[in-house]
């Protein structure tokens, strides 16, 4: 195959993977329904680490672990946003290493919430404005 080939076989398989991107979204909406008429927490990060787990076991290759967790940090990030928008609390101002550790453990699409210290941390959390600290 040519370059043009391959780049169309690039393009088919892109519209492929946002098509079951968007179907997996739905399935997370239905989920965050479901949890929330139970009273559910929407975050459980037991099932994230499982499901993370797996798909690096199931991964043939050639895209490394650290591609895939970084991938599928994004995928649950965006399917946690569809359910319940996610607010962390974080020490320090953004661009800080605990910025960047909460960046790393959530996701690009929750919202983040900078905290001078660790009491403003729990307070956040205490008072609901951030699901997690």
């Amino acid at each position: 195959m040519g370059l043009d080939e391959w780049r169309a076989r690039i393009d088919a398989i892109d519209r492929e993977v946002l098509d079951l991107l968007n179907q997996r979204a739905d399935a997370a909406i239905q989920v965050g329904q479901i949890k929330q008429e139970q009273g559910a927490e929407c975050y459980v990060p037991e099932r994230e680490h499982e499901l993370l787990e797996r798909l690096l076991r199931l991964n043939p290759g050639p895209l490394p672990a650290e591609a895939i967790r970084a991938i599928w940090r994004e995928i649950f990030s965006a399917s946690l946003t569809l359910q319940r928008p996610l607010r962390i609390a974080y020490l320090g101002p953004e661009a800080t290493f605990t910025h960047q550790a909460a960046l790393l453990g959530f996701g690009a699409l929750a919202e983040y919430l900078p905290a001078r210290g660790i009491h403003e941390i729990f307070s956040e959390v205490e008072r609901g404005r951030g699901q997690r600290g």
